[in-house]
């Protein structure tokens, strides 16, 4: 199960491991974005200290309807218990959680202020 927590500003935000190329990893808070259709998107300085590959860049469209150049890269995610590769657009603000990866999970939350936030798989 992957757990967090309602925030102030009533964002679902969950703790997931990233794994570099190296081997080493490091845990990301990151917001579940339901209208993202991606898997997941980071910022900069995290895709930087993890050395994530570039794949190349895509074209996608913001929150607010903007289309823009994003630079993709590959990702490894500690996804229920088991390290999954998904792709990473790179975004300016916090991370993001998209329906991609959501995809065979049971999301539950309360939507209060620190309510509980709770990703099981679907099997």
């Amino acid at each position: 199960m992957i757990e967090g927590h309602v925030t102030a500003h009533r964002q679902a935000v969950v703790c997931v491991r990233l794994y570099a190329t190296t081997g080493m990893s490091e845990p990301a808070d990151v917001t579940m974005d339901t209208g993202f259709t991606g898997f997941l998107a980071l910022p900069p300085d995290l895709i930087a200290r993890l050395g994530l590959p570039c794949l190349g860049l895509r074209t996608g469209f913001l929150a607010d309807g903007r289309e823009a150049v994003l630079n993709v890269f590959e990702a490894v995610v500690d996804w229920h218990g088991e390290r999954r590769r998904v792709t990473a657009l790179e975004v300016q603000r916090g991370g993001l959680l998209g329906m991609g990866i959501l995809e065979g999970s049971h999301v539950a939350f309360d939507a209060i202020q620190n309510g509980p936030v709770q990703i099981t798989p679907l099997k």
